[in-house]
């Protein structure tokens, strides 16, 4: 994919110089046939060759841009697809997070001072989808670009719910 990468960035500086070479060849063609003391013949020499230059170019420039739209192709194709993410794992993915940084707060050293994360609340954009009876988040990548306008807005608040400890032999208290 990097390769991909790379030639598709060459290709797109080789159009970008191109399009200066006809910009540069135009500027030329003005700046000779505004020239007071030419005569009609050497202006029209002069409009022959620059649309002859000008065909040349046009034609390089083509296909470059062929190639890039080509390797452009590729590489998105060469990304990996992705399925979207089950609501639920989204989920317990966050409540890890929370656990894991409460877990100080529950199990502090000697002489440390607790601190917990109170909240957490979390917003993603993408596409809610149906699949296999359950509801997955797709989120836009370069392969499935997306108007932000389509995409919907999933906001999950976590908090911090007391747990009391157990004393010998009880289950804990939620």
């Amino acid at each position: 994919m990097e390769e991909l990468s790379r030639q598709l960035n060459e290709s797109l500086e080789k159009a970008a110089e191109l399009l200066k070479r006809l910009r540069e060849g135009l500027a030329v063609f003005k700046e000779e046939a505004e020239l007071p003391k030419i005569t009609a013949k050497r202006r029209a020499a002069l409009g022959q060759q620059f649309n002859d230059q000008l065909n040349e170019r046009l034609r390089d420039l083509q296909a470059t841009l062929t190639e890039t739209a080509t390797l452009s192709q590729n590489l998105l194709q060469a990304l990996p697809p992705t399925e979207g993410i089950l609501t639920g794992d989204l989920v317990k993915g966050f409540r890890s997070i929370v656990d894991n940084i409460q877990r100080d707060a529950r199990d502090p050293a000697k002489g440390d001072v607790g601190a917990t994360l109170q909240s957490l609340d979390v917003e993603i954009k993408g596409f809610i989808a149906l699949q296999q009876n359950e509801a997955r988040i797709i989120t836009p990548t370069l392969a499935r670009a997306a108007d932000p306008g389509q995409l919907s807005t999933i906001r999950l608040a976590f908090g911090a719910i007391p747990v009391l400890r157990p004393e010998d032999g009880d289950e804990a208290i939620q």
